[in-house]
């Protein structure tokens, strides 16, 4: 079994100091991790990225819509910079022996942000990262 001799607080702190540590365009960082590890939750958000299965653990990314945006690209930086802090995050984790899910285009936001009690407009669910 890939990663269980892997504690998974250890592994979530690891991808944790991943994301703190990635780059930011704009050295903005107006984002958020939200872990989530407790069984109900965890199933559910699983269910809401695709029906994934055997998640011990889960990241999800969030940024704040307001703030800082950029006029050379289409998308504000947040929307750039979340991504790559959690293909950070899936990179330490593979690093580990973690298997890993990153679910970016597949996730249905409203209800990953009223999984992890993300509100309205504050923060907006960008990706979620399941560890195995």
């Amino acid at each position: 079994m890939e990663g269980r001799d892997v504690p998974i607080e250890l592994a979530l702190d690891a991808c944790l100091e991943a994301a703190r540590v990635s780059p930011s365009g704009g050295n903005a960082q107006r984002w958020a991790f939200i872990a989530v590890t407790s069984g109900k939750k965890l199933e559910e958000l699983a269910r809401t990225c695709g029906g994934r299965e055997g998640w011990r653990a889960a990241i999800v990314g969030a940024g704040h819509p307001s703030g800082f945006e950029t006029r050379m690209l289409d998308k504000p930086f947040w929307m750039l910079d979340v991504p790559i802090a959690l293909s950070q995050m899936s990179l330490m984790a593979a690093s580990m022996g973690c298997g890993v899910d990153l679910c970016v285009d597949d996730i249905h936001e409203e209800e990953v942000n009223r999984l992890v009690g993300l509100s309205s407009g504050d923060m907006r669910a960008v990706g979620v990262l399941g560890i195995r």
